[in-house]
C-alpha cells in the first residue's frame, strides 16, 4: 500500500463526510471518470484487454437484424395493430402547458460523452466492492474507523482500481 492510494481514496471518501459512501463513489461523475482513467491506465500495465464500444451499439446492429428477419409478420398480422398518427386527441391546454413548462425548465441536453462498456464495468466493481465485499455503502465516511477504509482499499486494490 503507497501512501498516494491511501491520500487518493480518502480524498473521495471525505469530499463530504457525512455523504454515504454509494453517493461518494457513484454519485458524482467526476469520481467515475477519475476512477475509469486510472483503472485503463492499470489495465495498460498489466496487458488487461479493455472493451472500449458503446453501450447501445450492439442493440442498434441486433435491431437492424431483427428488422429484416421480421418482414414477414406484418403479412400475419394482417395490420390489426395500425395506429393513426395524425389523431391526437389530447386536449390543446396540456399540449400548451407541456411546451410552457419544458421552456420553462429549459431542454435537457443530451451528454456528449458516450458511455463505455469500460465505464460500465468500473462503476459496477465499484458498487461489488461497497456492497459486497465491505458492506460500506450505507456508511458515512466519518463513522467509519481506520479498519473500514483499509479494507475498502484492499478491496478496491482486488478488483484493480487504483488511485495513484
Amino acid at each position: 500500500m503507497s501512501w498516494d492510494e491511501w491520500d487518493g481514496m480518502l480524498r473521495i471518501c471525505f469530499v463530504r463526510k457525512n455523504r454515504t459512501m454509494r453517493a461518494s463513489w457513484l454519485g458524482t461523475k467526476e469520481v467515475l471518470a477519475m476512477v475509469e482513467r486510472n483503472y485503463r491506465v492499470w489495465c495498460a500495465m498489466n496487458n488487461v484487454p479493455v472493451d472500449d464500444t458503446v453501450v447501445g451499439e450492439e442493440e442498434e446492429e441486433e435491431m437492424e437484424i431483427d428488422k429484416c428477419a421480421g418482414a414477414g409478420e406484418e403479412d400475419e398480422w394482417g395490420g390489426i395493430m395500425e395506429v393513426d398518427e395524425e389523431a391526437d386527441d389530447t386536449p390543446s391546454f396540456f399540449k400548451e402547458e407541456a411546451e410552457r413548462l419544458s421552456n420553462a425548465n429549459g431542454a435537457k441536453t443530451k451528454s456528449k460523452k458516450k458511455k463505455t462498456r469500460v465505464a460500465e464495468l468500473v462503476r459496477e466493481k465499484i458498487r461489488k466492492v461497497l456492497e459486497d465485499d465491505t458492506e460500506l455503502a450505507d456508511q458515512r465516511a466519518a463513522k467509519c474507523n481506520e479498519n473500514d477504509f483499509l479494507r475498502l482499499l484492499s478491496a478496491f486494490n482486488e478488483e484493480g482500481i487504483h488511485f495513484a
